[in-house]
């Protein structure tokens, strides 16, 4: 580890939600959160296998991922049909690629759909507030069109 850098061990901290892969899209790291609601995300496994690229359109292929390194990606897990809202960013070896992501949930509900806990994200990710935000809101137009 560079005097910059940051460790596995930290990486899975802060970023519970994250994997990377080698060239071949083969699975060499897991977040922790991913791993246990993903089980079919594996290390050494092709990604290709247990996600599904929904954005931007193009082949999940290394080149291609590179390429957009700065874009929003949306991948899908399957089976369960979650979606993981992130970046792709090259490692310092040139090999591999980290995707950050957080799982994409608009709902309170979805949580327990995807079998998360709010516990699941980490400190910096605003995840709870966003939810109990739209909770809120859902919860004022119900009663407003029952008022109404």
């Amino acid at each position: 580890m560079s005097a910059y850098g940051i460790g596995s061990d930290a990486l899975r901290s802060v970023f519970p939600f994250h994997l990377v892969v080698d060239r071949t899209l083969t699975v060499v790291q897991l977040g922790d959160a991913i791993a246990r609601v993903c089980p079919g995300l594996v290390v050494g496994r092709p990604v290709g296998d247990h996600v599904r690229l929904i954005r931007p359109d193009v082949p999940l292929a290394f080149d291609q991922l590179l390429a957009r390194r700065r874009a929003l990606f949306v991948l899908e897990v399957l089976p369960l049909r979650l979606p993981l809202r992130g970046q792709f960013l090259l490692a310092d070896d040139g090999q591999h690629l980290t995707f950050l992501c957080s799982p994409w949930i608009t709902k309170i509900e979805q949580l327990t759909t995807f079998g998360l806990a709010l516990s699941d994200f980490p400190t910096h990710e605003p995840v709870a507030d966003y939810l109990f935000l739209l909770q809120s809101q859902a919860t004022a137009l119900e009663d407003a069109q029952t008022l109404g």
